[in-house]
């Protein structure tokens, strides 16, 4: 594993001293096919907060991106706080399901397709590292997170994904547990990377990832490309799940987004839980 080159002390500076994106930047952005609309805010709560709020407008058009440069309350999965900082790429899409083909019963792979859409837009720009998935939302580079995401449904036939990606952000400031165990793209890089080009390729691949049209994505089967970037396969895991913990050996996933883990007491499919320890991860 490659040894991580501390971020340029001048980054962080520089990035809060500077509009993220400027004028040119949007309108590059407002060119990808997936979107339909797209606002900027300097400064955001929650992207997804605010994406939720306008899931009660029928005429929006969607999908719809509402992208923040900074973002000073942003959620996890759990009720847990999204750390971030300047240089991150924090933003929000909100989809509407009927339109993107994805049934009700396949809303729980959404999270997963979205992080192989996130993966395989980044992975160009940094393509001698290692990447995997993690079920059920997260992105890993060389073994550390470098990507979190939380699909919610705040209205019927209404999602919203929002998506944290550390790019060129520093975590000087960030608590000792996301220190230990988060990573950012320049890190590997060893040098910034241009936001609006890696947003752009995310947007895209997620076009291919979303697009449902009866169970098949037109690009790509995310099914079938999960296994070549999955990061429990093979390992042992322990999962919670609401009160009860679940340890075995992961089997992968199936059509459905659910987790398929040998325990010892027999097979367990597990549609929804906290991966609380992965064997070889620290």
């Amino acid at each position: 594993m490659p040894a991580f080159r501390p971020i340029p002390k001048h980054l962080p500076q520089a990035f809060a001293r500077m509009p993220l994106f400027d004028e040119h930047d949007l309108e590059r952005l407002r060119a990808v096919p997936l979107l339909a609309g797209l606002e900027y805010h300097e400064e955001l709560g929650s992207t997804n907060d605010h994406a939720a709020r306008l899931a009660a407008d029928a005429q929006l058009p969607l999908p719809h991106l509402v992208l923040a440069a900074r973002q000073t309350a942003g959620r996890g999965r759990g009720g847990n706080s999204w750390w971030s900082a300047n240089g991150a790429l924090t933003f929000s899409l909100l989809l509407d399901a009927k339109i993107l083909g994805i049934a009700p019963q396949r809303l729980p792979t959404v999270s997963l397709r979205t992080g192989l859409g996130v993966l395989r837009g980044l992975e160009p720009f940094l393509s001698r590292a290692t990447w995997h998935v993690k079920w059920p939302n997260d992105v890993y580079l060389e073994h550390r997170k470098v990507c979190g995401i939380l699909a919610e449904v705040p209205r019927p036939d209404r999602l919203v994904v929002g998506i944290g990606i550390n790019v060129n952000n520093s975590f000087a400031a960030a608590p000792p547990e996301v220190q230990g165990r988060a990573v950012a793209m320049c890190q590997f890089a060893g040098q910034p990377l241009p936001l609006v080009e890696v947003l752009a390729a995310v947007l895209g691949s997620l076009a291919e990832m979303l697009l449902d049209n009866d169970g098949a994505t037109p690009a790509a089967n995310w099914l079938e490309i999960w296994p070549q970037y999955c990061l429990l396969t093979g390992r042992k895991v322990e999962v919670e799940q609401g009160q009860r913990r679940y340890t075995g050996i992961c089997e992968g996933i199936d059509a459905d987004g659910a987790l398929l883990l040998a325990t010892p007491g027999g097979p367990q499919r597990l549609l929804s839980g906290v991966v609380v320890s992965v064997q070889g991860l620290s």
